[in-house]
């Protein structure tokens, strides 16, 4: 997995993105919500499949690597979009993050589920352990969802994300080797 292109990920990224700009369209509302319940999940499964362990030996390495690759683009195209509209004031953005309709909110959320699945990755070598924190973060997501509980820049929705994540890292072994028609069964299943 280092730095080797599989292409039936690729094709399955490229699936993902050109589903989600249809779910964006004004299709019929029943193809849209099919296309919402599994386009964002399959992101983060896709992400953890290809999170690479042994690449940031410390935590300080993996934030400064992430953070120049999601956070900076983030405030970078953050600012733009605040140039362009004018319902959603600088000192509110900086406070709640993107709610409501800006694609934006993806990024902080796939930054806090990768921090958090770093340290659940580093220090659990067993994969029966991380699919049984997977299960609890996933679970504290959706009690977080249930009560109606937000934090700023959707970090309550990382806790879900990390559990897609958690998932794609740990079935990567078994994923990554399947031949092209049997992986791309598994996602569009």
């Amino acid at each position: 997995m280092n730095n080797i292109r599989i292409d039936w990920i690729d094709l399955t990224k490229g699936i993902a993105i050109f589903l989600m700009v249809c779910g964006h369209t004004s299709i019929p509302l029943s193809i849209s919500n099919w296309i919402w319940s599994f386009h964002m999940p399959l992101f983060f499964i896709i992400s953890g499949i290809l999170f690479n362990a042994t690449k940031y030996p410390n935590f300080n390495l993996f934030i400064k690597k992430r953070g120049k690759t999601l956070i900076i683009p983030y405030i970078i195209f953050s600012l733009i979009t605040l140039l362009t509209i004018h319902d959603q004031t600088l000192k509110e953005w900086l406070y709640k993050g993107w709610i409501n309709g800006c694609a934006l909110w993806f990024i902080p959320v796939l930054f806090f589920a990768e921090i958090f699945s770093y340290f659940i990755i580093r220090y659990i070598n067993s994969n029966c352990l991380i699919l049984l924190t997977a299960i609890t973060i996933g679970t504290i997501g959706y009690m977080l969802h249930f009560f109606n509980i937000h934090f700023p820049y959707n970090i309550d929705v990382s806790f879900y994300a990390s559990f897609f994540y958690l998932i794609g890292y740990i079935s990567k072994n078994k994923i990554i080797h399947y031949p092209p028609k049997h992986s791309l069964a598994i996602f569009v299943y």
